[in-house]
């Protein structure tokens, strides 16, 4: 009679148990560069295009908010007229988690492979500071991103 596959957990809001699986991305495990320090080819090449492909429910205007404040980070960092550095930016990287939380949450069905592509951007990104490499992986990430968002376009 009752459809389990979904709680009530949520003040009244319904939400999916068996969300869409999540994509296995590749720079997850073999980062963004090669041996050399270079971004993949694979990487701004198949990899962003099946990306981009799965992000065909996301709006035109939703995924740019993301990629807009990305791209607006990563110009406060190669400007440095304010002399700004990674660390001050690094807090505002991680927020991103908690503002597609947020939308997904509006419209989990059409944003769940944005949120989670960018999840497992950030989680780089994050790892990678751990280790002293964070502004070089926020910088590669924002470049991805742009070819992930310019292979959309191709749709």
């Amino acid at each position: 009679m009752f459809n389990n596959s979904f709680n009530n957990n949520r003040g009244g809001k319904f939400t999916n148990s068996n969300p869409t699986p999540k994509m296995e991305y590749k720079f997850s495990k073999l980062g963004f560069t090669n041996a050399k320090g270079y971004l993949r080819e694979e990487l701004v090449t198949t990899e962003a295009e099946e990306i981009a492909q799965s992000l065909s429910s996301v709006s035109t205007a939703q995924l740019r908010a993301f990629f807009n404040e990305i791209k607006a980070m990563r110009n406060r960092l190669e400007s440095n007229k304010s002399n700004e550095n990674f660390e001050r930016i690094y807090p505002l990287i991680l927020i991103i988690k908690s503002k597609i939380q947020y939308r997904c949450n509006k419209d989990p069905k059409k944003l769940e492979n944005l949120k989670n592509f960018l999840y497992a951007g950030i989680d780089e990104i994050q790892k990678q500071y751990k280790l002293g490499k964070g502004r070089e992986t926020f910088e590669n990430f924002a470049i991805f991103f742009e070819t992930v968002v310019g292979y959309t376009y191709t749709k």
